[in-house]
């Protein structure tokens, strides 16, 4: 086995080096073009913060960077400012447009509260500016905070709010122009008693180069490049086949055995975070190695093996920085698709309900059931997938709460399709805590979607 995996990698690197030569052959490399023109872009915050009446100041009424911690107990607005500017070392074209989004974040959640589209142009000039400006009641995003720890029942150590800018300009000379994105943003981290703002400023730099002219003519390849590169790459496919076919059993590593180590840094979650966007990483290491550079715990959340004794169940480790969320799942099948349904047009099941295994009846209790259902009632199981799906409508798609929950929802419409209608109640009480709260019907059957998310600070 070593040795088949060594000529893989000896076929591997030569290989590359055959296509390198036939590449470096067939394509002579063009004399590089000179820049067109050099560009830079800044983004700055700042803000001044109007205190209460309060003794540590005394007669100071406002604070603004570098003056003075921002206590949250005394500080009644925060009036948040940026300024954004494009230069160049030519008169060019320029256009940028800037969205501004105000999220209010802890580690497991995050609610939009605002959202502003600015724009701003020059024609044949050098510098190019934009301004935007958000004040954030005090009062107000701590009462939200608050409320929202309250209806959850999760209290996070600290939470905060993301003023960030997504920047987009358009910067043209002639009949040439390029593409540049700037993504600055400030973060007002929300602690007990301090409010503590970071990344008040950014900078990016560069230059545009156009394509290079092609060139005149192409010369002959070479032919034994060509056969060492033909060679090689069918000693790597035979390599390849032979190390598939003489690999070991791989096998996951035991949960708790790679874990135990890490547990102080461990936060068990009853639902996975709501991140703009999810990132896949391969192994257990890959979390820790994240969780340690950002300084956040690992939230586990753990799937139910609601289907059977065929179904192992699934536990899932996200490590979240801002939108974004690193995720590893260990064991059971997380990553098969869901089987296709639609909900609202659910079949009989083809087979007697099947008796509650243990699994079910501990997640039964664990989980609170809807109230005021029949769980031995089709018709009322059909209704309330029609009113979970009506109630995603209003997340964005890109959403990980709407991903996962739309999934759990397919889930457990195939549960009652194979007839484990018990099982598949267990999941809709899942999704009934992490989508609500709910409003009561006016009767038996409709569906009252809920309002969209306000602009609240």
């Amino acid at each position: 086995m070593k040795a088949v995996v060594i000529g893989l990698v000896v076929f591997v690197l030569l290989a590359g080096f055959a296509g390198y030569w036939v590449a470096a052959t067939d394509h002579p490399t063009s004399t590089p073009s000179t820049p067109l023109f050099a560009y830079s872009e800044s983004g700055r915050f700042t803000y001044l913060a109007a205190l209460k009446n309060n003794t540590l100041y005394n007669s100071t009424k406002y604070l603004t960077p570098g003056n003075g911690t921002l206590f949250t107990a005394i500080t009644s607005w925060v009036n948040v400012s940026f300024d954004f500017r494009l230069s160049a070392d030519r008169p060019v074209n320029a256009s940028s447009v800037a969205s501004v989004s105000v999220i209010l974040q802890s580690p497991t959640w995050s609610k939009p509260l605002a959202t502003e589209t600015i724009r701003s142009s020059v024609h044949e000039g050098t510098f190019e500016s934009l301004e935007a400006a958000y004040d954030v009641n005090v009062t107000n995003v701590t009462e939200l905070a608050a409320t929202i720890e309250k209806q959850t029942g999760y209290t996070p150590s600290s939470y905060s709010l993301a003023i960030d800018p997504a920047i987009r300009s358009s910067v043209g000379l002639g009949e040439s122009a390029t593409g540049i994105t700037f993504l600055p943003g400030l973060t007002l981290n929300f602690s007990s008693d301090q409010i503590e703002p970071s990344h008040l400023s950014s900078a990016l730099s560069g230059q545009f180069v156009p394509p290079g002219d092609p060139p005149a003519g192409r010369p002959n390849v070479s032919v034994v490049a060509f056969l060492l590169l033909f060679g090689a790459v069918g000693g790597a496919g035979a390599m390849g086949y032979l190390t598939w076919a003489t690999r070991d059993e791989r096998r996951e590593p035991d949960l708790a055995t790679i874990t135990r180590p890490y547990s102080e840094a461990i936060v068990d979650a009853r639902s996975p975070p709501s991140a703009a966007s999810l990132v896949p990483v391969r192994t257990w290491e890959d979390v820790v190695k994240a969780a340690d550079t950002l300084g956040v715990p690992i939230l586990r959340v753990v799937r139910p093996p609601v289907e059977g004794p065929d179904d192992p169940g699934t536990t899932s480790f996200y490590v979240v920085s801002g939108t974004t969320a690193f995720v590893y799942v260990h064991g059971g099948r997380a990553n098969a698709p869901a089987a296709a349904a639609t909900p609202g047009h659910l079949p009989a099941p083809a087979a007697p309900p099947k008796p509650l295994t243990a699994a079910v009846r501990e997640w039964q209790a664990r989980y609170p059931r809807i109230p005021g259902i029949d769980q031995a009632n089709l018709e009322t199981f059909v209704e309330w997938t029609d009113r979970i799906s009506d109630r995603l409508r209003w997340f964005r798609p890109s959403s990980s709460l709407r991903q996962d929950s739309e999934e759990l929802l397919l889930r457990a419409i195939g549960l009652a399709q194979r007839g484990s209608l018990d099982a598949a109640w267990v999941i809709l009480g899942q999704l009934y805590v992490r989508l609500g709260p709910w409003e009561t019907p006016a009767k038996a059957g409709s569906r009252t979607p809920p309002a969209p998310p306000g602009r609240a600070g």
